[in-house]
This record gives C-alpha cells, structure tokens and sequence, in this order.
C-alpha cells in the first residue's frame, strides 16, 4: 500500500513560511512534535536504512536517545509526566482505569465526569429569569404611567391593566424560560491529574503557550496566554472514548469487548432503510431519566440509507445528502440533538461504506463517533478559548475533535477490515497536518507542542503482520499491508521536515515519544491466576458452570459498573487486578470488605504474590510472561496510598495483560491467544522493553539514558524559567 502524499496546498507553507519571515512577530522558544508510540528499536532501523532523513538531521545537529518511559509505559501516564515532572504516583495518572477509592469499582482515569456545576443562577434560574423579565417589563409600565395624566378615567383603567397585564406576563415568561427551558447544572468534567504543568508555568512567567492535542488535556484549560486543543480524553458527542456505529444488513453481528453499536437494517433492500443516529445523553436535564434509576435517556436524529446498486449508498443525515462507493467514506454531515428549544449539540459524522457490489450482497456502513462540530458553539471544551477552536474550525473546515481519533476499534472486533483503518487513518493524518500548519505559522508563543497518535495506532493494527509467528498473522493481508509501519514513520518524518521548516531557525526543538512497542500474541488473565491460587473467590465461578465471563465497555461506561464484581465473595478474597497490571489488595480499612490486615500480613501477600507471579511459566511457550512486579513503594514516592495500586505487573514481550483482566474479568485460561487484529501493545509491558524516541536540535547533557519525566525540567531550562523543586527528573540542557 502506498500512502498518500498530503492533500495541503503548497501555497499554505509558502504563506507560513512568507510570515516567519515578518520581523514583528516573536519566535517561540520551543517546539515540541510528539509522536505517541514511536518506538526506539524501530526508528534506529529506519534511519540507518537512509528513511528517516529529517530526524537524521536533526540527530547530527545535536542528539539522538532513546527515551525510557513511565512504569506503566501507557499514553495517558507518559504523557502527564512529561507535563508535570512528577512520577505517576504523584500525577494520579498510572492507568487508563483507576479504582474509585472506598470502592471496588473502576473509572477513566483522565476525568472525574460526575461533577456538575451551576448554570447561570442554578435551582433560582426561574425567579432570577422572572425577576429580570418583571424589570425589563417595567419600562413600558413607567411610559404608560406617564400617559395616565393625559388619559380619561376609563383610559387610565385601561392603561393600567395592559401596564400591570406586562408586568405580570413578563414575569411568567421569564419563570417559564428560566424553570424548564434553562438547566439547572450542567456537566463540568474535572481534570484528575495532578500537579503544574509547564505551560502553566510558562504563562505565568509572562509567556505564551499552544497546546494541541496533548493527551489528557480535557477539559481544554481556560487561562490567560495559553490556546489548547485538547487531546486523548475529549469523548465523542456520545460521552466515551471513541465508539464508531455499524449500519448492516447482515444478521449475527456483535459489538464485542469494545461495544459498538450493530444497527440492524431489515425491510426491503430495494427501499430506504430508516433509522437513527444516537447523540449525547440528555445530560443537561437528567429528570428526563425512568424513576427506576437509569442513566438519562439518549437524544437520536434521523438517518436514512438507500441502496443504488453496485454497493453504492446513498446517505442522508442531517438535511443532506450524500453518495458513498465502496470502500469510501462520505462527506462528512453535520447533525444536530436537541435538548429542548433552546440547547443542541452540534456533531460531524461521515460513513464509509464496506457493502458488497453484487445485487444481493450486504448492505453495511461504518459511522465514525459522532464528533463536535469545531465550527459551532459547544458545552463541551475541547478547546480553550472557544473562540480558538471555532477559528480555527472556520479555516480549515471539519476536523476530528474527539481525543482518540483513528478508529481501530472496528477492526478489533473483526466488524471493519484493515483497509478501513488505514484509510481512517491516512485521511485523519491529513487533518492534523493541516491543523499543525496553521497552529504553527502563527509563531506569537513562546512554547508549542503537538502530539500524533497515528504511529500508535497503526502499529497496534499492522505490526503483528510483520511477524508470522503472531496468532493474528494473515499471510495475505501480510503482503497487501507490509509497508504501511514503515511508511508510519516516514511520515512522522515528513511531518518533522514540515515542522522545522515553519518554526524559526533559533528554537529548541524536539521530538519525543512516550512509549515504544511490541507484539501481543498473548494475554495474561491475572484475575483467572489469582482465582486458581485462592487469592480472588468467585462465587459462583463462571468458568466452573456454562458460559464465561467476557466483558465489554459498556460495562464501564453504560452499566451499572456493581455488576462488574458481583460475583466475588470479597469476606475470602486477598486480592484482586483491575485494569492494565494492576493488582489492590483487599486491605482492611481501605477497601470496603478487606480481609488482610495492615502491617506484617499484608506485606507477607505482597511479596509472596510478587514472586509467585514473576515464576509464572505459559505452559504453550514455556516462556515467562511477567518480567517484573513492582511493589508501589519500587516505582513511586509521595502517593496516596488509597489511590495507586498495591503492584505493578510487568510483562514481556509478546505477552499483555489479557483484555477482560482489565476490566476486573476472570476468563477460564490463565494465558490466552490474542487473536485479534489489535495484536501490538505495550501498556501492561515492562518500560525497558518498548522504548521511546527523543531527538534534540540542541546536544543534551551526558548521563543516565533519558526518561520521560526529564522532558519537564529540560522544557523549563529552554524558556529560562527557574525549576521548582522536588522534581522526578533532570534538565537534559
């Protein structure tokens, strides 16, 4: 496969770099291009290969290292390190999942999504809006009060019923916008990391900052002198990470572990299907939700798909229409979700069409999340000021919002094939390229930093294809698709060519990754361990019966998140694992039934668990999947010790922890296949075997190999900013 070459227009570098010429405008002081799992072993082979010759150069005018990650080498940890400075312990970001403390339940790590803040004048908006209204109202009642002296006596009856009939209907308008019309609260999500950025810092010092599409930064921060676009975190229109919708004709399909949406079409195929796009839930009047205690009903539009024959689709969504081939996407088409009269919700959603071509093949489209629509006003803040975002939505057109923005969910579940993810992933690539151009022209900041997710993405679907010894490998799909990692980092390549040629000559410029990578052939199911060991009790076991115990998002995100441990008897339970390598103790006093005491019994389980684990053998491979498991007080400093978990299991390579592990499952195998097309990780890996990348236009200071929360300190040096104390990490200038 060959990729694309980027759809922008010459003509826009020329203007870029015609501006950087200007004399009036200030140079940014540091340019940061982050590239989310470029691995370390990999780029050293492409550029000794003559591939990579912008970073080549990059490297000979000051330095190349690999870049060691946090423990556990995961987007949204590496990342809030490399914000703050600060190990994960103290950041609070260890995990996509954490676990809720007092709690046996999990949540997404990056934001605290249940807080709600006052709209306007809150439970009052009625009597303030009322109030208001009377006020206005009374304008008109003072001139027909001064007309009164000119009035007969019936006129000035007249007179002051109309006068008193304004007032008091005023009034009555403005309850009624105010009461039923208006929210009460809406939603304020709340960032859960912890510590000082370096923009922060930056734009306290008197500078300018632009953030865009750093992971875990939602909600995007409102502050005088900074501009962000917010990164992994900010969810689809529905309210989770990314969650694409099937429309098919096909009969038996499923949503698997990820949860996505199988829309049936049934009827006639030769007549317009009708049916509906599923928005937000109606979050900003929850009274609306059953009494039962059901989380607040979902707002849908109308969707209307009709087959032309030869696989061609025509869709109609939101007022207008469009034709889609096979193997294309649609335009994209705004849709609406209303609220009530006044409130709507603005989302983009574009379809690509994997119908078959013969007269009685199947009819299937993949809609991508619904995304904000950047060019209108939204409660929701992925960009900050909103004015920023909504600018730069009515220059460059419709872009993705959403934080985790290439779908490679589909694939996973086997309802897309991989050219609908490289396709997804090519066209997305061209949107921020477009987005980085025109937030980078304008060099008035001090401070810029943009993040590329594509070279994660596409080497957790493509990488196992380089390997025939994967469970997931397709000898056919191999050679149709053995290019495209390659071609991945050629483009970052290409994009850090482009980078440095709009930035000014005198920047501090770097690239960094957070995470290398490596294959997943198999997954370790550490709750179904911990259960054939008598540290976790099932009550009833699922794999001891008919049936397993497979879970999906939706458990996460749409059901009641109780019913993930239902079955577990915590009065003989010692431990448990939860998310990617995580492992809590039941502790008495901090978990609500714990059953190991503090002090001595409980450090007896650790490391008891500890070496138990780290002997575990797959008895397929003969192999160890687990290099190492860390004891919180290993890895960390300054916790909170009812937050971070209690150990830290390390994999190596080839193996991750199993997907139901991460959401508390227990599967019946303790090691596992991963035969799916998501077949590369590195979240549960062990930070020494999947290393990331920094390059420097500058040579950095001899020492200890480079780790992720250096990039903090070394930010701060550039800017001339003084470093605070009591930091994780080293200034590499």
């Amino acid at each position: 496969m060959s990729w694309r070459r980027s759809r922008l227009p010459s003509l826009a570098v020329l203007v870029g770099v015609l501006v950087l010429a200007a004399p009036a405008q200030s140079a940014p002081k540091v340019v940061v291009l982050g590239f989310d799992g470029a691995d370390a072993q990999l780029t050293r082979q492409y550029m000794d290969e003559g591939r990579l010759p912008h970073l080549s150069q990059l490297a000979k005018e000051g330095q190349y290292s690999s870049l060691l990650p946090t423990n556990p080498p995961q987007t949204p940890v590496s990342w809030s390190t490399f914000a703050t400075g600060l190990n994960p312990g103290r950041t609070e970001i260890f995990d996509f999942l954490r676990r809720t403390p007092g709690t046996y339940l999990p949540s997404f790590v990056a934001v605290d999504e249940t807080h709600r803040s006052d709209f306007l004048f809150g439970e009052n908006n009625g009597l303030a809006f009322a109030g208001i209204a009377a006020s206005i109202g009374l304008v008109p009642l003072l001139f027909l009060l001064a007309l009164r002296s000119r009035l007969g006596g019936g006129a000035k009856r007249k007179l002051a019923l109309l006068g008193g009939g304004l007032l008091v209907g005023g009034a009555a308008a403005g309850w009624l916008v105010g009461s039923s019309l208006l929210p009460a609260t809406v939603p304020d999500p709340l960032n859960n990391r912890r510590g000082q950025t370096f923009w922060e810092m930056a734009v306290e010092s008197g500078m300018k900052a632009r953030i865009v599409r750093l992971p875990l930064t939602f909600p995007a921060q409102e502050m005088e002198g900074l501009e962000m676009i917010g990164g992994l975190g900010v969810p689809d229109l529905r309210g989770v990470m990314s969650q694409p919708t099937i429309y098919t004709s096909r009969a038996g399909l499923d949503g698997g572990q990820f949860a996505i949406p199988v829309m049936k079409l049934e009827g006639d195929p030769s007549q317009p299907f009708e049916t509906s796009i599923e928005g937000p839930r109606n979050l900003l009047f929850p009274e609306e939700a059953s009494s039962s205690g059901e989380a607040a009903p979902r707002l849908s539009t109308a969707l209307s798909l009709r087959a032309l024959g030869g696989g061609v689709i025509e869709v109609n969504a939101g007022g207008t229409t469009s034709t889609v081939k096979p193997g294309e996407f649609s335009d994209w088409h705004e849709v609406k979700f209303a609220f009530n009269a006044l409130f709507k919700a603005h989302g983009l959603v574009r379809f690509y069409n994997q119908s078959g071509t013969g007269p009685n093949d199947r009819i299937e489209l993949v809609m991508s999340p619904v995304n904000v629509d950047p060019r209108k006003l939204s409660g929701l803040r992925w960009a900050a000021p909103a004015s920023f975002g909504r600018g730069l939505g009515k220059r460059l057109g419709p872009f993705k919002t959403q934080g985790w923005a290439i779908d490679t969910f589909s694939v996973s579940e086997g309802l897309a094939d991989e050219q609908h993810s490289l396709a997804d992933a090519l066209d997305t690539i061209d949107g921020f390229e477009a987005l980085m151009v025109e937030t980078l022209t304008d060099s008035d900041v001090d401070v810029f930093v943009q993040v590329f997710a594509f070279t994660d993405r596409l080497q957790h679907v493509f990488l196992r294809l380089q390997d025939p010894t994967h469970p997931g490998y397709d000898a056919e799909k191999a050679r149709r698709y053995e290019n495209v990692v390659r071609e991945a980092y050629e483009k970052m390549d290409e994009l850090v060519g482009k980078a440095r040629e709009l930035a000014p000559k005198d920047t501090t410029f770097l690239v960094i990754s957070d995470h290398g990578f490596s294959q997943f052939k198999r997954g370790v199911n550490i709750n179904r361990w911990l259960v054939n060991h008598g540290y976790l009790v099932l009550d009833p076991d699922p794999c001891l019966g008919a049936g397993g115990d497979g879970r999906t998002l939706d458990d996460l995100f749409e059901r009641d998140r109780s019913e993930l441990f239902a079955n577990v008897d915590w009065t003989r339970t010692r431990a448990y694992a939860l998310g990617l390598g995580n492992v809590y103790v039941n502790l008495a006093g901090r978990e609500p039934q714990g059953t190991v005491r503090p002090g001595r019994p409980y450090r007896e389980l650790v490391a008891e668990l500890k070496t138990k684990l780290e002997a575990l053998v797959d008895d397929q491979t003969g192999q160890r999947p687990v290099s190492a498991v860390h004891h919180r007080d290993e890895i960390y400093r300054d916790y909170d010790g009812a937050v971070i978990p209690d150990l830290r299991v390390a994999n190596n390579p080839g193996y991750r922890v199993s997907w139901d592990t991460s959401l508390g499952g227990a599967p019946c195998q303790e090691v596992e296949d991963n035969v799916k097309a998501w077949g590369a990780d590195h979240c549960s890996l062990d930070p020494q075997h999947v290393k990331g990348i920094l390059f420097s236009n500058r040579p950095l200071t001899p020492g200890e190999e480079p780790q992720m929360a250096d990039l903090f300190p070394t930010i701060l040096t550039a800017l001339e900013i003084e470093l605070p104390p009591d930091l994780d990490g080293r200034s590499l200038l």
